[in-house]
This record gives C-alpha cells, sequence and structure tokens, in this order.
C-alpha cells in the first residue's frame, strides 16, 4: 500500500519480476484490501445497529490504535472488527515493506538513490496518507524532507488534506509544507481541502496565511472521487481539466455547503470564474447542489452570469433537468424568455451528428435559445412542463427557426415532445433557412414513435416545405425503414415529387436504400 514502483517498461514490478517469490500486483493487492474493507464495512453496520453512537465512516487506524484494552470497552465489545481492522493494517503494511524492497532492489541495479532519506520520504507519504499522526512526526523529527510527491506530484500534505488527516496536516505544516504545492495537473492541498469539504483543514490553512483566491487547475474528478488511484499511486488518467480554479470554484462544484459558507464569509469573490467562464454558481447549477446555489445567490452570485461558450447557471440549471434549481432561479426573479448562445457540443451531447446539423459548421453555436429550449433538447420534461406551466413561449424560435418541438424531436425525446405539442407546439412550423419542421425531422431521422405521435394528433403525412419534400422523402433517402413502412400504411404517395422532379423511390435509389426501395416499388404496383 504505498505509491507503486514501475519497472523500467514501465509497468508495475511484480515480484516474480525481481525472483522474490509470488507475483504481487496493484490488483491482487486491491481486491484482498477490498475485500478486508467490505468485511469492516458490514461490522460496522452491525455495530450501528447495535449502539446509539457510531462514526459516520471507516478510517484507517494504526496497530497501535486498534490493539484493545482494559480501558475500551468498545474495541473488547466488537473484536471481530477489531480482527478485521488489523488484518486490513497488516495486509497494508506487507505490501508496503514487498514494494519498498522491489524499489530497493531495482534501483540499486539502475544506479537510483536508495538511501535512507528516500527511503523516508516514501514513507511519509504513506504515513500522510492513512493519517499516522505518529509516524509522521517520528520521521518529520529526523528530518525527512516535506516537499517530495509522488510521480504525480502528490505531496504529503496533498494526500493528508484529502483524506481529511487534520492532526497529520498541522505537523506538515508547522515543518514547512506548502499549502500551494501543485500537483502535475496543477491541484494543490488547499483545493482537495475545499473540494472534498474537509472545513477544519480548510479552516487550518486560511489561519496560517491561506490566500483564498489562490487558483489552481483541477481534474476533479479522479481526486475527489477515485480515492482508491491515490491509495495504490496509480498513474493518474487525464480528466478534462480546467484551469483558474479557486477554492469556493472546488467547494461549490463538489456541493460542499460548509466549506462554501464559510469562504463566502471570508470574502470569497462570488463571481470569480474559470479560465473558461464558468462561475461557483454555474457549477453547482450543473452539479445539482441546490443548497450551494441557495447560499451563493445570497451572497450575490448571477445567475445570468455567462461562460465563454455562452451557458449560464439558468441554462445549465434547465439543460441538467434541476427542476429545483430551476424553481428556484424563478422564485428569484429569473427571466424564463431570456435567450442565449451556447455550443453544439456542450448543447446535444450526442455521440453522433443528427441529420439537421451534420451538415454546416454554422450550427455549432445557437443563437437566442431559451431554457424550454435547453431543456427540451436534452429530454428534461419535467423542466420542460415546469416551464410551460408558468407561461414559457411554445412557439419560440432561436436565430434559425428552431423551436423547442424541433430541438426535442432531433434528440428523439418522445416525452418532451408529447408536453410540447398538448400545449400547442406546431408540427410543421419550419426553419427559417431549410423548410426542416418537427414533422419532416422525425421522419428523416427515424423516430417513429415521434412520428406515431403527431399522427395522433392530426398531421397531414403529404406536407411538404418549400423545396417539395415529403416525410416519405425524407424517410427514404435516410433509409428509415420502420417509417417508410408505417407512412406507406398511413397512405403515402410513391408517386409524388419534389421540386426537382424526384420520387420517394428515385432518392432511395441514388443512396442505395435496398429495402426502402423494395417497400415503395412493392406499394406502387399494389402490392
Amino acid at each position: 500500500m504505498s505509491i507503486p514502483t514501475k519497472s523500467t517498461n514501465g509497468g508495475d514490478i511484480t515480484a516474480d519480476q525481481e525472483g522474490l517469490g509470488p507475483t504481487l500486483t496493484n490488483s491482487d493487492v486491491s481486491e484482498e484490501l477490498r475485500l478486508l474493507r467490505a468485511r469492516i464495512a458490514q461490522l460496522e453496520r452491525q455495530q450501528t445497529m447495535n449502539s446509539p453512537t457510531s462514526s459516520d465512516g471507516f478510517y484507517l487506524v494504526s496497530k497501535d490504535e486498534i490493539e484493545p484494552n482494559n480501558n475500551d470497552k468498545e474495541s473488547m465489545a466488537y473484536p471481530e472488527k477489531e480482527q478485521a481492522t488489523f488484518e486490513l493494517e497488516n495486509k497494508m503494511e506487507e505490501y508496503h515493506n514487498k514494494q519498498q524492497e522491489l524499489t530497493e532492489k531495482q534501483n540499486v541495479g539502475h544506479g537510483i538513490d536508495v538511501s535512507e532519506s528516500a527511503r523516508d520520504s516514501a514513507d511519509l507519504l504513506y504515513a500522510s496518507i492513512i493519517g499516522k499522526e505518529n509516524d509522521v512526526r517520528f520521521l518529520l523529527s529526523k528530518g525527512t524532507r516535506v516537499d517530495r510527491t509522488t510521480d504525480e506530484g502528490f505531496s504529503p500534505l496533498f494526500l493528508a488534506a484529502g483524506e481529511g488527516h487534520l492532526d497529520v496536516c498541522k505537523l506538515l505544516i508547522a515543518n514547512g509544507a506548502y499549502t500551494n504545492q501543485k500537483t502535475d495537473d496543477g491541484f494543490t492541498p488547499w483545493l482537495i481541502a475545499c473540494g472534498k469539504g474537509h472545513l477544519d483543514i480548510v479552516k487550518l490553512f486560511v489561519e496560517n496565511g491561506q490566500d483564498i483566491e489562490a487558483a489552481g487547475s483541477i481534474g476533479c474528478t479522479a481526486i475527489l472521487e477515485k480515492k482508491t488511484k491515490l491509495l495504490h499511486g496509480a498513474a493518474s488518467e487525464k480528466y478534462n481539466q480546467e484551469n483558474g480554479c479557486t477554492g469556493l470554484v472546488c467547494a461549490s462544484r463538489a456541493g460542499k455547503l460548509d466549506v462554501v459558507r464559510f469562504l463566502l464569509s471570508k470574502g470569497a469573490r462570488v463571481d470569480r470564474t474559470t479560465e473558461k467562464g464558468f462561475s461557483p454558481l454555474f457549477l453547482a447549477a450543473n452539479r445539482g447542489h441546490l443548497d450551494v446555489c441557495r447560499e451563493l445567490v445570497a451572497n450575490g452570485a448571477k445567475v445570468n452570469q455567462a461562460a465563454n461558450v455562452g451557458a449560464t447557471p439558468w441554462f445549465e440549471a434547465c439543460m441538467q433537468g434541476h427542476l429545483d434549481i430551476v424553481k428556484f432561479f424563478v422564485e428569484n426573479g429569473q427571466n424564463i424568455e431570456v435567450a442565449g448562445i451556447i455550443g453544439y457540443s456542450t448543447l446535444l451531447k450526442t455521440k453522433e451528428k443528427n441529420f439537421l446539423y451534420a451538415a454546416s459548421a454554422k450550427y455549432k453555436q445557437k443563437y437566442g435559445c431559451t431554457g424550454l429550449m435547453y431543456a427540451s433538447v436534452n429530454g428534461r420534461v419535467d423542466v420542460v412542463r415546469f416551464l410551460l406551466s408558468i407561461g414559457a413561449s411554445v412557439d419560440r424560435t432561436n436565430k434559425h427557426g428552431v423551436t423547442a418541438l424541433l430541438w426535442a424531436t432531433s434528440s428523439g425525446h418522445l416525452d418532451v415532445c408529447r408536453a410540447l405539442v398538448a400545449n400547442g407546439a406546431k408540427v410543421n412550423q419550419e426553419k427559417t433557412d431549410d423548410g426542416l419542421s418537427p414533422w419532416l425531422e422525425a421522419c428523416a431521422l427515424g423516430h417513429l414513435d415521434i412520428v406515431k405521435l403527431f399522427v395522433e394528433n392530426g398531421q397531414d403525412i403529404e406536407v411538404a416545405n418549400n423545396k417539395g419534400l415529403t416525410g416519405l422523402m425524407y424517410a427514404s433517402v435516410k433509409g428509415r425503414v420502420d417509417v417508410v413502412r408505417f407512412l406507406l400504411l398511413k397512405g403515402a404517395s410513391t408517386a409524388r415529387t419534389d421540386a426537382d422532379g424526384k420520387t420517394s423511390r428515385d432518392k432511395a435509389i441514388a443512396k442505395g436504400r435496398v429495402e426502402v426501395v423494395g417497400l415503395l416499388t412493392e406499394s406502387a404496383n399494389g402490392n
């Protein structure tokens, strides 16, 4: 359970590689430790049911701390849990020692420093991450360097702060540890303490002169949500990086209300953004942290503050379907018809470009979109219903003439389409530049359930746009067999031509839609 050693080919060293016995890999140890932790968790749940007081979670403790004594009645009352904890600690120590032995053996062969100071630095990292206060104190008393890091740049203070070990953090700071020492990805002890919600450590850092506006970079997911990556020292994966993050940004993103309140009380700037323009309120709205949003708005955060791509906290709440936050913003005076711009990739979040917007780069940004449009394109039916209930304009268009119904149809959201149609949305309202409507879009993309919904609500299947194109033509050229079959059953004309004199069959032949051609030929022949 240490920072893993690496072989010369970049992989984890195993015992067999070095001739030291059976293979020992990170995955093997991870599974063994996982099973032990699961057993301890089960025993703790039993203890919780039988005891009026219990801890909120399991924290790794040292061997000395878990040995029962005459004064520790609770420990004596749960010997099975204590034994499991003891086994876990021993396994961790065993892995740590084995990895250190492997490291020394390999490093000697490559002329790498294996001095006592280097070993002490590794031990300090190990002791810091699991909160061994006495070991940390001893290593520091020997003069062990407090700024040595893992390969990824994790310092002892970073690891201790991330795990919430306050006393260890105090020791490290007293010995010169730097709260803003950055990892390779630009993350710091200060930012991880804020992001993990360790208020006592946040306060400690501030008491020791921490600048609350100090910013860094975060690929937060790995560090905040994948603790085992740190415990086993696995190489950090490349997560979406966000630069210019402050402590308030990290705490807001992670929903750490107590830290948010504390930072605001210390004067943290509520409107300061990351390099991409994301404010604390935007990130809290994105993640659905209602209480944090309340706190930020109460301190002056702007609901319509736009990021670099045009997204705002209001639009983000609508897009992500956080109805409680949408309602909160409305209660605080949000104009539901406010329109903005947002990037294509953020808006649609689809793996494939759809038929409507594949052709032209000008659709990569959508000007004039409202909260209803953003909720519709992402299928947030509860938000759509709420906005409609308070008067959102159902047929309002963006700069390119796209309505909420066209967005919902494009993304295949049947329930949203149903809600919009029930509130008067026009199925044949065409875009300004190419005449494509929700009806034609549903046929082109093969959304049979939406096609049926429109027909059930009185849609004329022979309606054509300004180029003479019908739903059958769009379905045929795109090879939407199910839609073609349905329209033919409903009596769609195979003889009808577009402005260029082409029939649905002509278009299907040109695109090589063999099955569609067969269906159209059979229908034309009366079969």
